[in-house]
């Protein structure tokens, strides 16, 4: 085949993309892009809070585990976080929604707004699973550096435990959980959809799921396209964490 037709048949679809110009809803017609784009804040709300308090609860947790390790603490803990990775988010939502909405009625079942009682339960089922693999896995990554050459030397010098936890063994375990930033940005900033779903949250998981219920293809592969270039700068911001963390890695213009 000529390849100048493929030029032309390709050049104009790709510069479309480039543009943000996704092409037009199967079902009204609308631009894709002004789709996602009146919903990105409300997932990215969602995201930013989950990726916050996923990081902020799980590094404590993670550390109080590692120094008690072996302990009646670690034991229980690392029980309670197996079971609550076990249970799948949308499953949790609808117990929650169940119980706290319908029978006790301390939440409102649905709808959005940037409040505490609209965001808890929507938030604590996107976080939790997060949460408990970076709280795990911190854990055993303090583990493995609280028993480097390095600790045990900073140990044999008389440093105190809270020095050499924080100072020599944290900054390293921070390393692979800088490497997952990326894996996981992409899907807190494009949201659960089973979960919005359940919530009746106007975000982009909502989104994706009339998308796909409704056969409306060129939506869904607009936000296909969204959130591989998210994973993209995920994966950017992830090296600079790693370059940040890891003190073996610094650039220079010598290299």
């Amino acid at each position: 085949p000529n390849p100048d037709i493929r030029v032309v048949v390709y050049r104009p679809n790709f510069s479309g993309v480039l543009q943000f110009n996704l092409g037009e809803s199967a079902v009204d017609g609308r631009s894709v892009w002004e789709l996602i784009k009146s919903k990105i804040p409300v997932s990215a709300w969602f995201g930013g809070w989950s990726l916050l308090l996923a990081y902020i609860v799980s590094l404590p947790l993670a550390v109080a585990k590692a120094l008690r390790h072996g302990k009646l603490f670690d034991s229980v803990s690392s029980g309670t976080l197996f079971v609550l990775y076990a249970i799948p988010g949308f499953v949790l939502a609808v117990a929650l929604q169940q119980w706290l909405c319908f029978r006790l009625g301390w939440f409102p079942h649905s709808g959005f707004a940037p409040d505490f009682k609209h965001t808890f339960i929507p938030l604590t089922c996107v976080t939790i699973g997060s949460f408990t693999m970076l709280t795990l896995f911190a854990k055993n990554s303090l583990l493995d550096n609280l028993s480097a050459d390095h600790v045990r030397t900073a140990r044999a010098k008389g440093l105190s435990k809270a020095r050499i936890v924080i100072v020599h063994a944290l900054r390293n375990s921070l390393i692979p959980l800088a490497a997952n930033f990326g894996h996981i940005i992409g899907f807190f900033l494009t949201g659960s959809f089973l979960i919005e779903y359940t919530f009746d949250i106007d975000g982009m998981g909502l989104l994706s799921f009339d998308a796909l219920v409704h056969r409306n293809f060129p939506v869904f592969l607009g936000i296909l396209t969204v959130s591989s270039l998210l994973m993209l700068v995920g994966n950017v911001l992830s090296d600079l964490c790693v370059a940040l963390a890891d003190p073996r890695i610094r650039f220079d213009k010598s290299n």
